[in-house]
């Protein structure tokens, strides 16, 4: 067992965090949080249990053996403790509510109008498709990598990977800027989201190219300039705002705009719907809509990864309350099932080539 990989995060912060925890003075502790489970897995509450003194807290290989559908496996020479699943997750719902309390946006802001989500699905060029099966050749062919339990193939096939969802994007610029087109002459503001820088800044030169002026925010905009960006956006001197999920995807407001197009997706339900929520804050009025555009597989793939760990997280933290989307899972007492990298580049080979 000497050889498992424990996962408490020994950095001088959490020592701290912890230490001051069971100081003497410490009579009760209140964590506060938007995204308990932001990335959908049990482990996420592992740390925040044992901060605020649940018995679960006490022993994390115990709880990641229950919860986490904690196990040994081996990675090439190596055997390694694998706590990224998850089970039992109806029984740790019910005993971790003592502790919990749990109140979604709905519950504590009623005046926020409804949100929708949409999905739209968009034609591509031939040239991008003859692109994205190139790059679907490409991650194919490295099928002895994708199989292999090495621990450096996970950066080989993220790397290919990585390139397949590049050119999905691009192939949706062309869609994204004519939708975001008409909805400007409709309502006067949008708000657009993407991982990728450079599909950023495609986007927005090719609005400001149709007459559309827009504001720019990635990570190398400087911090100094971001509030002026979002001021320029927010007093209505720039109708248009496009910006990365890292740069622009929490901690400001965009409510001058009641519609956002998401791009493409990031990993995990909890910044897709920080993103989501910038244009649905305190001072919005008109009703909220989402659209996620698609082009290819690995969009709907993503999708559907993102969905399968919002599922988890609803079961543990709210009991399904949040859970009402007719896409997901009708079988909502289970566990979604795990989906790696590795599985999520066979599915979508596996559906490219039927």
């Amino acid at each position: 067992m000497n050889r498992i990989c424990r996962r408490i995060t020994k950095s001088l912060f959490s020592t701290a965090f912890y230490c001051r925890l069971s100081c003497i003075r410490c009579e009760g502790v209140l964590l506060l949080t938007g995204t308990p489970m932001k990335n959908g897995k049990p482990s996420n509450l592992f740390p925040l249990l044992k901060a605020v003194g649940h018995p679960f807290g006490d022993d994390q290989m115990l709880y990641e053996m229950h919860f986490c559908n904690g196990q040994q496996k081996r990675f090439g020479p190596n055997i390694v403790w694998d706590a990224s699943g998850s089970s039992n997750l109806n029984l740790l719902s019910s005993h971790i509510a003592s502790h919990v309390f749990y109140k979604t946006k709905d519950d504590c802001l009623k005046e926020l109008p409804k949100k929708t989500r949409e999905y739209r699905s968009v034609p591509t060029s031939s040239r991008y498709k003859l692109e994205h099966l190139n790059a679907m050749r490409e991650l194919a062919n490295m099928k002895s990598v994708i199989d292999s339990s090495e621990n450096n193939s996970r950066e080989a096939v993220l790397g290919a990977f990585t390139r397949v969802r590049i050119i999905s994007s691009l192939a949706k610029v062309d869609a994204t800027v004519a939708l975001a087109k008409f909805i400007l002459e409709e309502e006067g503001s949008i708000v657009i989201f993407t991982c990728f820088v450079m599909i950023a800044k495609e986007v927005r030169r090719k609005l400001h190219e149709s007459g559309w002026s827009g504001e720019l925010l990635v990570g190398e905009t400087p911090s100094s300039k971001r509030q002026d960006l979002v001021n320029n956006f927010q007093t209505g001197i720039s109708p248009v705002f496009v910006t990365t999920f890292g740069a622009g995807g929490c901690g400001i407001t965009l409510t001058a705009a009641c519609t956002c197009l998401l791009l493409d997706r990031p990993w995990t339900p909890g910044d897709a719907l920080q993103a989501e929520d910038r244009i649905r804050r305190i001072g919005q009025t008109r009703p909220v809509t989402c659209i996620w555009m698609r082009a290819f597989e690995v969009d709907e793939q993503i999708d559907n990864l993102i969905e399968q760990k919002e599922q988890n997280s609803s079961t543990v933290v709210d009991g399904m309350k949040g859970f009402n989307s007719s896409n997901r899972s009708k079988n909502r007492s289970e566990a979604a099932p795990k989906i790696t990298l590795h599985k999520l580049v066979r599915l979508i080979i596996g559906s490219t080539k039927r």
